[in-house]
């Protein structure tokens, strides 16, 4: 061998010595298929990049360790049995999506809280894709998920009853099919929503709420037909309508509705179940009550404070609740002609949110701007209860589907390739170089 290709043999060693590293390192793990065993994707083969539907079998588990990248790209990961995609604060689980969704159908095992088992999304950043449950109850908790361009909105359920805990939520919530969701102390911009005379009935407690740009029902925070939802302790702002109610038995209690054009609005007949609005506060409002068909049904309106609010297009029975003043003449120009509001409340309710001490002096006449996000509080309990009335004068269904038997294969990206072919052209070149000078001087 002659001499002078001993050094450059050597160079295109070393440079090979030092692109294995990251040859391994950004390599990646290609998925599709079936799991049908216990399965775990970890850090070190992450990302992983779906080629295929991967679908969870009814005797599959999944485990998602922290710090793992899926890259679901225009696939669905459907669940029919396990998932438990557990990140940690500082280290989520990163879903990312050009089409492709993350759906729990009526198989896959719901959460046990007392166990600590079955279906959870814990810690994941979720982006450009949905949370579709079907007739199951997982548990959905500290992510941030969204999903703006989805008309169903980030997170979808179909029947069944999720817990969805502690999230930032952008793209909105929708229930339909009776479901029946417990929905805590999330940021949600882009509202939570039903479906036409649907009965679903989720707990909506401690979350703040904004519309934002949800394809469901454009500006509304909270939008039931027919249902029997449970809305207490959120704080509601910088929507078209904050609560939009049309027929069924909501409880509105304890809330803080603030800053948007119309804050709650009740549609029904009087055949309707009895609604009823107690302890909230409600300020700074475009229209603090609206009717916009019909009559309300049996509604039940008391121990409020209705505070700085533009006008009151409810005409009803609306005693004992407090207008930010004493003096009923003042009150009375307020309210629609025939509006019943004696007797009032002398001072704030105190069971209602704190009236906010910077409100402006005069009350908005166009859509007001949203304030910054408030901090809800708990003022009532956050269990559902009855209390004695005040009288006074479509959905995407995650189908199963049978695909091939999973696999995974590594994966180099384009860029990685180039690069190692560089170094090796180099490193010949060099050594064609070192070649021809040497037979040139005749060594």
């Amino acid at each position: 061998m002659n001499k002078a290709f001993l050094p450059a043999l050597l160079l295109i060693v070393s440079l090979l010595f030092v692109a294995c590293p990251l040859i391994a390192a950004q390599s990646g793990t290609q998925v599709g298929g079936t799991i049908d065993s216990v399965v775990t994707w970890t850090a070190s083969n992450s990302p992983y990049s779906l080629t295929s539907p991967v679908v969870v079998g009814y005797s599959g588990r999944l485990l998602i360790q922290p710090g793992v990248t899926v890259n679901l790209n225009s696939f669905n990961l459907q669940v029919n049995g396990y998932l438990i995609a557990q990140g940690a604060s500082g280290s989520n689980i990163i879903f990312t999506s050009s089409g492709g969704n993350i759906a729990l159908t009526a198989t896959s095992a719901s959460y046990d809280q007392q166990e600590g088992s079955g279906c959870i999304i814990a810690y994941a950043t979720v982006t450009n894709a949905a949370i579709l449950t079907s007739s199951t109850a997982p548990m959905i908790c500290n992510d941030t998920i969204s999903d703006v361009g989805n008309e169903n909105g980030a997170i979808t359920m179909q029947s069944g009853a999720p817990t969805i805990t502690g999230n930032t939520i952008t793209g909105g919530i929708q229930c339909i099919d009776d479901a029946s969701p417990t929905i805590t102390n999330n940021f949600i911009v882009g509202g939570i929503s039903g479906s036409g005379e649907d009965e679903s009935s989720p707990i909506i407690v401690g979350n703040v709420i904004e519309s934002g740009s949800s394809l469901m029902v454009s500006g509304t925070g909270i939008y039931a037909d027919g249902s029997n939802y449970y809305i207490a302790n959120n704080t509601i702002f910088g929507c078209t309508t904050a609560i939009s109610i049309d027929d069924g038995a909501p409880y509105i209690v304890g809330n803080l509705i603030i800053n948007n054009t119309d804050a709650i609005t009740l549609n029904g007949d009087p055949t309707s179940p009895a609604m009823t609005v107690l302890h909230n506060t409600i300020c700074n409002n475009t229209v603090g009550l609206s009717l916009s068909y019909g009559t309300a049904g049996s509604t039940t309106i008391a121990y409020n404070n209705f505070v700085a609010n533009g006008k009151y297009t409810l005409n009803g029975t609306l005693a004992n609740n407090w207008w930010g003043t004493t003096n009923q003449a003042a009150i009375a120009q307020m309210l629609p002609n025939g509006a019943t509001y004696l007797p009032i409340l002398n001072s704030p309710d105190t069971q209602a949110p704190p009236v906010p001490s910077n409100l402006p002096s005069s009350p908005p006449s166009a859509t007001p701007t949203p304030s910054p996000s408030p901090t809800p509080s708990p003022f009532v309990s956050t269990t559902p209860q009855t209390q004695n009335a005040v009288t006074n004068s479509g959905s995407p269904t995650a189908t199963p589907t049978q695909q091939p038997t999973a696999t995974a294969t590594p994966n180099l990206s384009i860029p990685e390739i180039t690069s190692i072919a560089a170094m090796a052209v180099l490193a010949l070149s060099l050594a064609a170089s070192l070649t021809l000078t040497a037979r040139k001087h005749g060594k």
